[in-house]
């Protein structure tokens, strides 16, 4: 849990501000509407917790090679 806003608040400020990075959101509250809703809001790729180390490192590489 973030302190003060959660990652959809804060993925919204990013689009809304059209900021131009590559997010990966790794969150404890996985399914497939939060895995669309981070899509739609920007979101690169979506890591449900606990999560495998190579796995995150892998979707991390993934997601920096990319030509979005």
């Amino acid at each position: 849990m973030l302190p003060e806003k959660d990652g959809y608040e804060i993925l919204k400020e990013i689009s809304d501000n059209k900021i131009d990075v590559k997010i990966v959101v790794l969150t404890a509250y996985a399914d497939v509407k939060s895995a669309i809703d981070s899509a739609r809001l920007g979101a690169s790729d979506f890591i449900s917790k606990p999560y495998d180390l190579d796995e995150l490192l892998i979707t991390i590489r993934k997601v920096l090679q990319r030509d979005d």
